[in-house]
């Protein structure tokens, strides 16, 4: 079984370009998570963990 890897996020406050550009200053990446008939959430994800986790065999393998 794949390992599950938890990454810690915190909503956005301010979503567009704005947000996204203030997320990308502070040292976070910005998101969006999509779900089934639910409304869209703002996230950002620490840029430095990301890394870390993207660098490792099979990240985008077992993304979904």
């Amino acid at each position: 079984m794949a390992e599950v890897v938890t990454m810690k996020a915190e909503k956005r406050g301010s979503v567009g370009t704005g947000g996204a550009r203030a997320a990308r200053n502070a040292g976070r990446v910005p998101a969006v998570l999509y779900g089934e008939g639910g409304e869209p959430a703002h996230i950002t994800v620490d840029a430095k963990q990301l890394n870390m986790e993207a660098h490792r065999s099979g990240f985008f393998v077992t993304l979904y």
